[in-house]
């Protein structure tokens, strides 16, 4: 059997691919490795075993991992240790999610790839390995375009009574919060980056209001702002991933025009392309 694991900062995919080629798939918490121990990681892993039920996990003989934050090798090889102690005598690849996404929209083409999900990245692909990739810095220095950079935005106008008051009554109804409860959430729970990731959601809800667009908009530009100033082209056509870019591609692909820039695709995950490749 062979497992391809997807993680993202949101969630984890497990799809396991028997003999007969059937795939069950699993889910269990996000895995950004830039912000999660060894101990997370390792329960992460062992909530997909459990739900394994009566197939042995000994059973699998590849996994092929893609992950946030494993373009770094020092993270590929925390996940590669944590992994081959788990499913000992399995051949496993470590994978950043960077790298999933150029397999998926590119497989062996050269091309520009943006990510624009939870988190936000991008990077020149060669068709066999990514030369060049622009500093996302994360969700509080950077990742504009992204999920946790559409929520920091919204709320730093909500905080600063920069919405009008029927969305910021709409808001609080929607997540059953106040306005008093958002910097503790923020500043002193676990995982600030979920919640803000929570909140395109219910800006996709709310696209038809001029101040919602406007702010997707500004998000957007200053995606490809940032390509721009780091890669030194003033075009470039993307192949993008990730379920913002998805969602509000009717904005992405204003943006990137306002920005001289053209999308070729786009497309909410790479799972599809990748699982029917392993």
């Amino acid at each position: 059997m062979k497992l391809l694991i997807d993680s993202g900062a949101t969630k984890t995919d497990f799809f396991l691919k028997t003999r007969n080629n059937d795939i069950h798939k699993f889910q269990s918490d996000g895995i950004n490795v830039n912000y999660v121990d060894d101990d997370f990681i390792k329960n992460q892993f062992n909530k997909f075993k459990n739900q394994l039920q009566d197939i042995d996990y000994k059973d699998i003989k590849v996994i092929r991992y893609y992950g946030a934050g494993c373009l770094n090798k020092i993270n590929a090889d925390r996940i590669h240790q944590i992994l081959i102690r788990l499913f000992p005598n399995t051949q496993i690849t470590v994978y950043s999610d960077l790298l999933a996404v150029c397999h998926a929209l590119l497989d062996d083409q050269p091309g520009y790839v943006g990510i624009l999900g939870t988190g936000a990245a991008s990077c020149y692909y060669d068709g066999k390995e990514i030369i060049e990739k622009a500093p996302s810095l994360g969700y509080i220095l950077g990742d504009e375009g992204s999920g946790s950079h559409l929520g920091k935005i919204f709320l730093t106008a909500y905080l600063k009574e920069g919405i009008s008051k029927p969305l910021a009554t709409e808001f609080e109804t929607f997540f059953n919060l106040s306005r008093e409860m958002v910097i503790p959430k923020l500043y002193t729970e676990n995982q600030p980056q979920k919640f803000l990731s929570s909140i395109p959601p219910f800006l996709f809800e709310n696209i038809d209001k001029q101040e919602i667009s406007n702010l997707v908009l500004n998000s957007f530009n200053q995606f490809f702002v940032h390509q721009k100033n780091y890669y030194k082209k003033e075009e470039i056509s993307w192949n993008i991933s990730g379920s913002v870019g998805f969602y509000f591609a009717d904005l992405l692909n204003q943006s990137a025009k306002y920005n001289n820039m053209t999308i070729n695709k786009i497309i909410k995950s790479p799972l599809n392309e990748l699982i029917e490749k392993f």
